[in-house]
């Protein structure tokens, strides 16, 4: 019986589309329940005007959501772009 090769899909990707900030996790210690209750406080602060609440909130969140965007846009510029919109809006 004859085998079946596969192949693996292969992307020329830039170095500038690969590149890509370390991702950052809040740590494992703190229950999600209080990360929810935190980033809901910091939320409507931010809302509220409050620039350390929303600083706050781009650090937790901007690598992740980077990321996220960068599985599906592939180029870095406008993945860069659509980050920063997120935080914008």
């Amino acid at each position: 019986m004859p085998r079946h090769r596969t192949t693996k899909s292969t992307h020329t990707r830039t170095k500038q589309q690969i590149s890509r900030p370390a991702q950052k996790r809040p740590p494992l210690s703190e229950p999600k329940s209080e990360s929810r209750k935190e980033d809901a406080q910091l939320i409507h602060d931010a809302l509220r005007g409050n620039q350390g609440a929303y600083k706050r909130l781009l650090r937790k969140y901007h690598d992740q959501i980077f990321h996220l965007i960068s599985r599906i846009v592939h180029d870095r510029v406008q993945v860069e772009d659509l980050t920063q919109e997120t935080f914008v809006k």
